[in-house]
């Protein structure tokens, strides 16, 4: 392991070694922590987001209704577990937007809603 429990840039991890490790910020953070790896050729970026609060995921909803990419954006900002995570996440690179970008679309994934299945008559 390199800096901050970030893997070196040769190592891989396991989607086992992944999942030990997000249930073990789950057990530190106290909330589920969400993992997801994204990759783009032999690149494996990681990362960790805990789980949105409701209050989160409110803001998201309605910010979405305007601007989807942004709301997912600054969802990231608030749940991304950043000492975690693959710091390409959240460079300012633009070699690294596809990974930020990855990974804002994976926390507006987060939001479930359950919708209503009654016959209205």
């Amino acid at each position: 392991m390199a800096k901050n429990n970030i893997p070196a840039a040769n190592a891989v991890l396991t989607e086992k070694d992944i999942f030990e490790k997000a249930q073990q910020l789950s057990t530190r953070f106290g909330v589920k922590v969400h993992p997801f790896l994204l990759k783009n050729g032999d690149d494996q970026v990681i990362g960790y987001v805990k789980e949105p609060s409701r209050l989160s995921k409110y803001r998201y909803l309605d910010k979405a209704m305007t601007g989807a990419m942004s709301a997912a954006l600054e969802l990231l900002e608030v749940c991304l577990i950043k000492e975690e995570s693959d710091p390409r996440i959240t460079s300012e690179a633009p070699e690294n937007d596809i990974y930020n970008i990855g990974a804002a679309t994976f926390c507006a994934s987060l939001l479930n809603i359950a919708t209503d299945s009654l016959k209205k008559n």
